[in-house]
C-alpha cells in the first residue's frame, strides 16, 4: 500500500493543530487523524495525544482490533483529557482496515471525513459531519455563500463528556484508495474550491492506496506518527 500525508496550517490558525497515527499488523491497519480546535488553546497537543494514544493501544494489542474494542478503548482514555485538556476540543476520524478482506470500520466524531476514490476520482464519502448545517430542520439553504453552521460542532472529543462515535461499516476493492480529511481539506479545498494556499483552517490529507509500499510526506510541522 502508499501512503501520502499532506498537512499545513490555515492562514487564519495560530499552529497546525490536526495530527494524524497510524498502526499497522499484519492482517489490519488503522489510521486516526484527529483535528484540534484553538479555542482551549491546547488543541495541537490534544490531536497529538490523542492520535497517539489509541493507535498505541492498537498496535501493541495482543488481541485482533474490533470497533467495540476502539470504542471502549476511547471511553477510557477520554476520563484522563480532564486532567491537561480541559478546556479543549477535537474532531476525530478513525479507520480500522481488514487487510485480507478489506472490509472497513469507520469511527468518527465532529469533521473529520474518510471516503473512498475510485480510479475515475469519484468520492465515496463515509458518514455525515457532526455539524449544524448538516442536522435537521438545518440542512437545507438556498444560499450560495458558505454556511457558518457548518463550523459548528454538534459533537466533538472534549473532556466533560464521553460522545461514542459514530460507526459505519463499508467494503474497501482493491483498486480504491482510502482517504482521511480535516474539514479544511474535504470541506474548504474540495468543495469550496479555496487554493491550498488561501486556506483560512489546517487542511490535512491521507491517501491510501494502492500499489507496492511507498511513503510520501509533506507537512508544515510534525504531526505525522506511525506506531512501533
Amino acid at each position: 500500500m502508499q501512503l501520502s500525508w499532506i498537512s499545513r496550517r490555515g492562514n487564519q490558525t495560530r499552529a497546525n493543530s490536526d495530527a494524524l497515527a497510524i498502526a499497522d499488523n499484519d492482517d489490519q491497519w488503522l489510521g486516526l487523524l484527529v483535528d484540534g480546535a484553538e479555542i482551549g488553546g491546547n488543541g495541537q497537543a490534544l490531536a497529538h495525544h490523542w492520535a497517539t494514544t489509541i493507535a498505541s493501544l492498537a498496535q501493541h494489542s495482543s488481541q485482533p482490533l474490533t470497533a467495540t474494542g476502539l470504542v471502549d478503548w476511547m471511553c477510557a482514555e477520554q476520563l484522563q483529557l480532564r486532567h491537561r485538556f480541559l478546556r479543549d476540543i477535537a474532531s476525530y476520524c478513525c479507520v480500522l482496515l481488514d487487510k485480507p478482506t478489506g472490509h472497513l470500520d469507520v469511527l468518527f466524531t465532529g469533521d473529520c471525513r474518510a471516503g473512498l476514490q475510485q480510479a475515475g476520482g469519484r468520492i465515496e464519502w463515509l458518514g455525515r459531519p457532526h455539524t449544524l448545517d448538516r442536522q435537521q430542520p438545518y440542512s437545507q439553504t438556498t444560499s450560495d455563500q458558505p454556511d457558518p453552521r457548518s463550523r459548528l460542532l454538534t459533537r466533538s472529543l472534549n473532556a466533560r463528556r464521553f460522545v461514542p462515535p459514530e460507526i459505519i461499516s463499508a467494503q474497501r476493492e482493491a483498486s480504491s484508495t482510502l482517504l482521511l480529511c480535516t474539514d479544511g481539506y474535504w470541506l474548504d479545498h474540495l468543495q469550496r474550491g479555496t487554493p491550498q494556499d488561501q486556506l483560512p483552517d489546517d487542511a490535512s490529507l491521507l491517501m491510501l492506496a494502492p500499489g507496492e509500499p511507498r511513503l510520501f510526506q509533506q507537512s508544515d510541522t510534525e504531526n505525522f506518527f506511525i506506531i512501533s
